[in-house]
């Protein structure tokens, strides 16, 4: 069974929680299938908080009600199939892409998010990525950072123009990518294998910031990675760390660990079972109206350097204040060839998630769980959303 657990603060500076996340559990034939991803918008006020949440409120409807026909092929092969998976993903992503690009441009907002997601099914997962947060897998003895950081920083560093120490005093929030700000999506893949004893998680970047991977990584070692109170403290423990030593952004941990199944439990066959959902549900009857940000708040938006890129890579790059969100500028279409650009994937009217309005009290608040249960996520107020397409969501005890 699945050991999940995740916590998320808004910080001090922001008065609504851009982040979103997202923890799915599902028994199968082929075995337990977990699904984490944790999405950090972009864009200022309300416009990060709506992209965020589109995105993830667009996965977990695909967990819920798409990878249930994938997995009857799958189970008739007897396997776990990833590399669909992550062509299934690739056309969501560049879906969310084209919706939320599409939707900037006719109200005049730039507005996006990052995108990291893990999915795990019999010692096995794959990580879709897009931006700044990181996903670790750490073992009592071991941890590994499993993604590289989209950022202009992450990219100096790796091509030997900065040292390790020279770039904690640059910038980290100019990002070379994010979903919706740009025509061109390029979304990375990671596989890889994992054991019982390993724990997966995922952080934004503003919960690793202060406290670094190695605060990261001492502080989850401790806990038990098979108690779900022990790991849910451990996430608020580091979020804590990062506001005490001054972090103002948002803040989410998310993490699972997997293990066996106890002897004689039987996996649901040909059917999901699924658990543990936090998204943030749309009215599909509304367009997004969008609430356009304070001065302070927008993007400062600059050319990339034609030679400071090669062309196979994140062709744009935004610099802005230490304290204002990371964005994206749009190359310019001279500088991007027509035979690069996505094929965007047109979705139906019921594929179409849309974006609305949401203040403070619409965030997926985390809630603690027991042992017995997976943790879930607090229902969004009723007047924000219809009933019948809220996911059903309980606090647990």
């Amino acid at each position: 069974m699945a050991y999940v657990a995740a916590a998320t603060d808004a910080g001090t500076r922001k008065q609504v929680n851009e982040d979103s996340c997202c923890i799915k559990v599902a028994q199968t034939s082929l075995g337990e299938v977990v699904m984490a991803l944790v999405c950090d918008g972009v864009g200022g006020l309300s416009a990060g908080n709506l992209a965020s949440a589109t995105v993830v409120n667009r996965f977990s409807q695909w967990f819920d009600g798409e990878l249930p026909m994938l997995m009857e092929g799958m189970v008739n092969a007897g396997a776990f199939d990833f590399q669909t998976v992550k062509a299934v993903w690739s056309a969501l992503l560049q879906a969310q892409n084209d919706l939320i690009f599409t939707h900037g441009t006719v109200v005049g907002q730039r507005l996006g998010t990052t995108f990291t997601a893990i999915i795990c099914c019999g010692g096995r997962y794959l990580i879709g990525h897009v931006g700044d947060c990181r996903a670790y897998r750490i073992g009592k003895d071991s941890f590994e950072q499993l993604t590289e950081d989209q950022t202009k920083v992450a990219r100096m560093l790796a091509n030997g123009e900065i040292t390790a120490e020279e770039a904690k005093s640059m910038p980290r929030n100019v990002i070379l990518q994010s979903v919706g700000t740009q025509r061109v999506l390029a979304p990375v893949f990671y596989e890889g294998e994992c054991s019982d004893d390993d724990l997966l998680v995922i952080c934004c970047d503003g919960a690793y910031h202060r406290v670094e991977n190695e605060g990261i990584r001492r502080m989850f070692q401790k806990a038990d990675f098979m108690d779900e109170a022990s790991l849910d403290a451990t996430c608020r423990e580091i979020i804590q760390l990062d506001l005490s030593l001054g972090e103002k952004d948002n803040l989410t941990v998310v993490c699972f660990c997997t293990a066996s199944a106890p002897e004689g439990e039987a996996f649901v066959a040909g059917e999901m079972a699924s658990a543990a959902a936090a998204a943030v549900s749309a009215d599909e009857d509304e367009m997004p109206t969008m609430v356009e940000s304070d001065e302070d708040d927008m993007p400062t938006m600059v050319e990339s350097d034609e030679d400071g890129a090669d062309e196979d890579e994140m062709p744009t790059m935004v610099e802005s204040d230490e304290d204002d969100m990371p964005t994206m500028v749009e190359s310019d279409e001279a500088d991007t060839d027509e035979d690069e650009m996505p094929t965007m994937v047109e979705s139906d009217e019921d594929d179409m998630p849309t974006m609305v309005e949401s203040d403070e009290d619409d965030m997926p608040t985390m809630v603690e769980s027991d042992e017995d249960e997976m943790p879930t996520m607090v229902e969004s107020d009723e007047a924000d959303a219809d009933e019948d397409e809220m996911p059903t969501m309980v606090e647990s005890d």
